[in-house]
């Protein structure tokens, strides 16, 4: 059975380990503290150890410049890349700018970045660009939460094409998904198995709000489950961490609870066990691979006598 991380289930376990006298902290201040401690403890904590968890990429079209994307973690890129062909990228280098003030001619292409914007240099890029980059996870939500136009649901049904006709809504290419959702609302659903992936998907159209439903493209959902959680865009009711850092999200959690009530003796128990949850954690996240990295090395005459190629550690 998967752990249950949703964030319904956080608030209860913090509740419950926390002692929390009954009416001290609503469900909005605990997902407070549950933020607090995911984004300035546990998602710098699993970062450290350089495992790339968040680690994605997006490409873009030719261009002189292009502003690093907003939900890039500390406005810090991995790589910048060129496309070479259809299956081949390959990386720019970074420019400093002594190399772009200064009067020498620089002949290599590369970029610099300023105001977090990346500028390409000499030139203009005229292929496909990739920026890889690592993504900030989106905000939590109580995924048992109702703010009136911000419900957020359980998906409890999901039926697939063919669809009754609907001109309004154009059913061809869709799928729905049974909930009631607000018209004007960018929505994500988030998966509640590992990795926790947020899939973000359409704008309900104003025809759609009294269907108790919402349409999604057929590319979506074969990632979509029963039990994932619908929510507001830019939101999600699961935190997207390893299972094995739970614990330690929901005691750093605790200890933003203790310092907001002052509870000196509290924060001191507190603290040593998110000590020790961190410690644990360090050691089962890294190395991600156990195995030592392989290299790919060419097999040739020395080896063998033939041209093939092999790995070796």
């Amino acid at each position: 059975m998967i752990m249950d991380l949703r964030t319904e289930a956080l608030i209860s376990e913090i509740k419950l380990n926390a002692l929390l006298p009954d009416g001290m902290f609503e469900d909005d201040d605990i997902i407070s503290f549950l933020n607090d401690a995911y984004f300035s403890e546990v998602i710098p904590f699993i970062m450290r150890h350089r495992e790339d968890f968040y680690l994605t990429y997006t490409d873009f079209d030719p261009a002189a410049s292009i502003t690093i994307p907003s939900d890039a973690i500390a406005q810090k890129l991995k790589d910048v890349q060129i496309k070479r062909d259809a299956n081949t990228f390959y990386s720019l280098p970074r420019l400093s700018m002594n190399e772009i003030t200064s009067n020498r001619f620089v002949r290599r292409d590369g970029f610099y970045i300023q105001d977090n914007t990346i500028y390409f240099h000499p030139r203009a890029q005229t292929n496909t660009i990739r920026l890889i980059y690592f993504k900030r996870p989106y905000v939590l939500v109580d995924s048992n939460a109702d703010t009136g136009t911000t419900k957020n649901y359980t998906i409890s049904e999901i039926e697939k094409p063919p669809l009754q006709a609907n001109a309004a809504v154009k059913l061809e290419d869709t799928t729905l998904i049974e909930y009631k959702v607000y018209a004007g609302t960018t929505l994500t659903i988030t998966k509640v198995t590992p990795p926790f992936k947020s899939i973000d998907t359409v704008t309900p159209l104003e025809s759609q709000i009294n269907q108790s439903r919402i349409y999604i493209g057929e590319d979506e959902v074969d990632e979509v489950s029963v039990g994932d959680v619908l929510c507001p865009g830019g939101y999600s009711g699961v935190p997207k961490i390893p299972v094995e850092a739970k614990d330690f999200l929901v005691q750093s959690a605790i200890l933003k609870a203790m310092i907001a009530i002052k509870d000196k003796d509290g924060y001191a128990i507190a603290k040593d066990i998110v000590k020790e949850a961190k410690s644990i954690l360090s050691g089962l996240i890294s190395p991600r691979i156990e195995d030592e990295v392989k290299k790919i090395v060419n097999t040739g005459p020395l080896w063998n006598g033939g041209n093939s190629r092999g790995w070796r550690k």
